[in-house]
């Protein structure tokens, strides 16, 4: 059973690397978004 858990979350672990790159344009999307925008 813990297997099972372990590899559904394998697959989310590879995408939050990537935003990992960018902790800035995360943490805006995550606060509403409209940050996110202007920094961009």
């Amino acid at each position: 059973m813990y297997h099972s858990l372990t590899e559904t979350r394998h697959p989310l672990q590879p995408e939050e690397q990537e935003v990992g790159i960018d902790p800035l344009s995360s943490y805006s999307n995550k606060s509403g978004g409209k940050n996110g925008k202007n920094y961009l």
